[in-house]
């Protein structure tokens, strides 16, 4: 190889290099920030409570992580045993309501969601995060039972 040739190659290997280089530099990605095996976390159970430990390898703990019931702290594990508390009983309303009732479809439309002091549904023509019933007599039910348990939860 002479010296042309050389420095011809020199200057595509720092090319590359300088390519190499922005991508291990760049920042990853953010998504969400789950615990891992062998951090301490704070795992909610099933009752609403909570238990702060190192989560291990055995399938219990997995299964905590890939459903979401596994946090970073216990203040967030706190707060969010508390929203899903109310979620739970939100999801009781509408299937019973509705032993069908989900994720929105064309025969599955009206969604029941928490308005600011009411349950209320709405006819959805495309996808919603709300659970969604087939009729609206359902999401009639869905709502009276909703603010039935939340006068019980108020009257607390």
């Amino acid at each position: 190889m002479n010296k042309s040739a050389a420095l011809e190659r020199l200057t595509a290997l720092e090319s590359e290099a300088a390519a190499l280089r922005k991508i291990i530099e760049q920042p990853e990605e953010a998504g969400l920030c789950l615990p891992e095996v062998g951090s301490e976390a704070s795992v909610i159970q099933g009752d609403g409570t909570f238990s702060n430990y190192v989560l291990g390898s055995d399938p219990y703990d997995s299964r905590a992580i890939a459903h979401g019931n596994a946090w970073k702290s216990e203040s967030v594990a706190r707060k969010a045993s508390a929203l899903k508390r109310k979620y739970n009983f939100y999801l009781q309303a509408c299937f019973q309501a509705d032993q069908d009732a989900g994720e929105w479809s064309e025969e599955r439309g009206i969604g029941i969601f928490l308005s600011e002091e009411d349950w209320e549904f709405f006819h959805f023509t495309t996808g919603t995060d709300s659970v969604c019933v087939h009729t609206v007599d359902q999401a009639i039910e869905a709502c009276r039972l909703l603010d039935a348990w939340q006068a019980k939860e108020d009257a607390k």
